[in-house]
């Protein structure tokens, strides 16, 4: 059986050029960065929309940001030591999530919400599950 096929996922470590880890880290790189960007706005909502709407909002942007990392991180560390990804990604996207409550509450008109870190938490996490029961 060829090196590629061994193990669930068909990358091979020996087959990820710059230009492929370049493709797959910018979309990180740059989301992270809108979310801090996205952090330092004041931000004003004349009607809310639906109740717990900003939650409905964290828990899709540290959703779709747990899948940009999984999906780079995935990549980058081959088909041999896929099994860590899941965990690691929750990790970084807890510790991402964190920093940015720290950040919005010294920004004078933001505020820091312990449930704002929980609907990260939870974006990260259903994503996570997802991705994981889809490999198996």
């Amino acid at each position: 059986m060829p090196e590629v096929w061994k193990g669930r996922s068909s990358i091979n470590r020996q087959t990820i050029t710059r230009p492929r880890l370049v493709y797959y880290w910018t979309p990180v790189i740059a989301y992270g960065i809108l979310i801090f960007y996205v952090s330092s706005l004041e931000i004003r909502i004349r009607q809310i929309p639906f109740p717990y709407y900003d939650k409905v909002f964290h828990l899709v942007e540290y959703g779709i940001f747990a899948w940009l990392w999984y999906r780079a991180l995935r990549v980058s560390v081959g088909a041999r030591h896929h099994r860590w990804v899941g965990p690691a990604v929750f990790a970084v996207s807890l510790l991402f999530a964190g920093l940015d409550e720290m950040y919005q509450s010294i920004i004078p008109f933001r505020a820091s919400d312990f449930y704002d870190f929980l609907a990260d938490a939870l974006g990260a996490f259903l994503v996570m599950m997802i991705l994981i029961l889809k490999e198996r």
